[in-house]
């Protein structure tokens, strides 16, 4: 209901433009919350909370500073001192945030290679034509739809994290799906694993 409410936001919004990224991003979106909230309706907000805690209470970034930047300069921080730096403190919330992670699957590597192929692959094949135009090509979606958990094993997290903070700016964080996939694939793989 939530996807179909935003695709028709936006083509009441600008009719005139077909902005495929947008409307694969949203329906990638959907289904990861969907995954993310099977059992806990609200967990979604308390990972991204629990995460932004993080990165505030560690000094990683200004509290009070917007989304992308949050996100930005986590990796950054990644990228020029490593994980695992900071400690997260081992308290109930934590408890509660890991037991879910392993409920639904994604406490581990391949659970969380695997939400991001069977969810993204099929919304990459079915926008297939309008992706691969160069306005509309983001590669990290391309990428992941391309290449099966099985094939990335060896996946360097350094070189990834490097790619991220080059590739997009501050703002392009603010784009749900960069959020999802940050937290989701470096922030659980790297600080709570």
């Amino acid at each position: 209901m939530k996807m179909k409410l935003i695709l028709i936001l936006l083509f009441i919004i600008n009719p005139l433009s077909d902005n495929y990224l947008l409307i694969a991003e949203s329906e990638i979106n959907e289904k990861i919350e969907d995954k993310l909230t099977k059992n806990d309706q609200y967990f979604d907000k308390k990972l991204e909370s629990f995460f932004k805690n993080y990165v505030t209470s560690n000094q990683i970034a200004v509290q009070n500073a917007e989304d992308g930047l949050i996100y930005h300069e986590y990796l950054e921080f990644l990228l020029h001192n490593g994980a695992g730096l900071n400690k997260i403190d081992e308290n109930k919330q934590t408890k509660e945030i890991r037991e879910e992670l392993e409920i639904i699957d994604l406490n581990n590597e391949s659970g969380i290679k695997n939400l991001f192929y069977k969810i993204v692959s099929p919304v990459v094949q079915k926008f297939k034509e309008e992706l691969s135009k160069e306005e509309y090509e983001d590669e990290l979606i391309l990428e992941i739809s391309k290449n099966k958990p099985s094939q990335y094993d060896n996946i360097d997290i350094a070189l990834l994290i490097n790619w991220l903070v080059h590739k997009y700016d501050p703002n392009d964080f603010n784009r749900p799906f960069l959020k999802k996939f940050v937290i989701l694939f470096i922030f659980i793989q790297l600080e709570l694993n």
